[in-house]
């Protein structure tokens, strides 16, 4: 299909692209508090009926909460859980390194894992430096999952 094609497609919500997709076998969803598609996506994971089990949820912590510190990862992650209606993230990341913040808020990524939040802690959009600057410090105790990168 074209781009002018695409451009002219009729626009679709995210329940019902969710929808679609869980009805052709997809279980992994990617969701993220700034994509603004987290009760769209809760919405349509809920009306499918598929078991929680049988899915892979991953989030983002944008920058807002990340500089805001840990309470704000904390209240971005569990809104991101009753948004999406799914109990638990299977993966949660930093949605971008805020320079003096990132590392804070990563270590709060592992207390919300320690506290059933979460189940992996990974990373999106890290330089090589942000990755040694989070892995050095004392405070981190596991190595992110992933570096999801924008390309």
């Amino acid at each position: 299909a074209s781009a002018a094609a695409a451009a002219s497609a009729p626009s679709r919500s995210a329940h019902e692209v969710v929808g679609d997709a869980l009805s052709v076998g997809y279980r992994f969803f990617d969701a993220a508090a700034f994509y603004g598609n987290e009760v769209e996506t809760g919405k349509a994971l809920t009306a499918a009926g598929i078991p929680r089990s049988e899915l892979y949820i991953a989030s983002k912590v944008w920058t807002n909460a990340i500089y805001g510190g840990a309470a704000a990862v904390r209240a971005s992650v569990e809104k991101s859980i009753k948004d999406l209606n799914c109990g638990y993230l299977d993966l949660c990341l930093i949605h971008w390194p805020v320079p003096g913040k990132h590392v804070e808020a990563y270590r709060e990524l592992e207390a919300c894992k320690r506290d059933g939040l979460i189940i992996s802690c990974g990373v999106s959009n890290y330089t090589v430096e942000d990755y040694q600057e989070l892995t050095a410090d004392s405070g981190v105790n596991e190595r992110p999952v992933v570096n999801q990168l924008e390309v």
